[in-house]
């Protein structure tokens, strides 16, 4: 089966990127991945399968900083097509590792959101004011929308990392090191 891949247009640059991940597990099918954004262009992405329902992305540029304005931005959004078994549902499980270092004039908002195209995910987000430079775990169990029943979807993932100044400075940053990303599959309810 096809899936639709939709062109995402992202701070305005069109970049769209096909991973060749596919992989199957037992109550459903992953297609290709699609993603762009500012944070994980063709080259500062990988994506790698870790298990039989579980996938990991390794970004080595989705990094804000305040060396030379007082806001800094990047996101990453993927669509990845999911074929469920008959009598099933799927969602989408993120867990994001950020590294962060703040001083006292700056604040960052990181925000996840995980969700069936079409309809509306609810946003996990993190808000961080000063800190010296540690790893922020961005998880949440119950962040879980659900495909309908049976039926091949289109499932998404957005993250955006927002760093706000009053300062230039050389410390101040923010990146996404990783995501890992598992397929969750249930009973139709």
């Amino acid at each position: 089966m096809k899936f639709l891949t939709i062109g995402l247009i992202l701070c305005a640059i069109n970049i769209s990127v096909k991973a060749e991940i596919i992989f199957h597990q037992k109550s459903a099918r992953v297609g290709e991945i699609i993603y762009a954004g500012s944070g994980c262009l063709e080259s500062d992405s990988a994506i790698r399968t870790i298990t039989e329902d579980s996938f990991y992305i390794e970004h080595s540029n989705f990094r804000v900083d305040a060396k030379t304005s007082k806001i800094g931005r990047k996101n990453c959004s993927m669509r990845i097509p999911v074929e469920p078994s008959e009598g099933t549902q799927v969602a989408l499980q993120a867990m994001s590792l950020v590294e962060v270092e703040l001083s006292k004039k700056s604040q960052l908002r990181v925000a996840r959101e995980l969700f069936p195209v079409g309809e509306r995910g609810r946003i996990v987000s993190l808000k961080q004011g000063e800190t010296e430079r540690k790893i922020l775990v961005l998880k949440k169990e119950n962040e879980l929308e659900f495909s309908e029943c049976g039926k091949p979807t289109l499932l998404a993932l957005n993250q955006n990392l927002l760093l706000q100044t009053k300062n230039l400075n050389l410390k101040d940053f923010a990146e996404i090191k990783n995501t890992i990303v598992k397929v969750v599959t249930r009973p139709c309810k």
